[in-house]
């Protein structure tokens, strides 16, 4: 009895219909996160991986089963099983690709990565500006959570000053702050000396 292939066929069009309807929501999600950035910016800036991971899972399924498809089709076309074997190992190939990029992109975020440059030194510019300051000796920056960051300022103030006026410094520091940068919800400010 001769093997159709149609079961083969209605699986991987069942399987392919179910993985466009989970990437396009995917990708409305993911596009209304982003903005106007382009694609691989946002992935590289995001703090909140659960849209890309679910995005680009999204991807490496629709390009596997356009493959499977491809090994399925021509392996019956040519009566030869290896094109099977061969759909597998590309199947295999993206995955580990796409599983590449995710880990890159996820490893800051696991490790803590800091806010960026540009804010620190927007930060440092707001606190140094407050009339108590001299000088931030040393910062320290981490995300907890896509909109949360613990922030650490090590500040030198001035040394006239008393211990109250220094306590109401760093409360306006901390308000300014908080004002220009809201993921910003932590907040040490720490009286060094010089």
């Amino acid at each position: 009895m001769r093997e159709t292939p149609g079961w083969n066929y209605s699986i991987l069009g069942i399987a392919f219909l179910f993985t466009i309807i989970s990437f396009t929501s995917a990708l409305k999600a993911f596009n209304k996160q982003r903005g106007h950035i382009s694609f691989w910016r946002a992935v590289r800036q995001s703090k909140d991986p659960s849209p890309i991971i679910v995005l680009l899972g999204d991807v490496g399924d629709l390009m596997g089963l356009a493959v499977a498809f491809l090994g399925v089709f021509l392996g019956r076309l040519y009566n030869n099983p290896h094109y099977d074997g061969i759909a597998s190992m590309v199947i295999g190939a993206i995955m580990i690709m796409i599983s590449g990029v995710l880990v890159r992109e996820s490893k800051s975020l696991l490790m803590g990565e800091t806010i960026s440059r540009k804010t620190l030194r927007k930060i440092v510019a707001l606190t140094k500006a407050d009339e108590a300051v001299i000088k931030v000796k040393k910062h320290f920056s981490m995300y907890l959570a896509p909109d949360e960051v613990l922030l650490q300022l090590n500040t030198v103030f001035k040394d006239e000053l008393t211990t109250t006026q220094i306590t109401d410094a760093i409360e306006r520091i901390t308000t300014t702050i908080q004002r220009e940068f809201p993921k910003i919800k932590q907040i040490f400010i720490e009286p060094v000396r010089k």
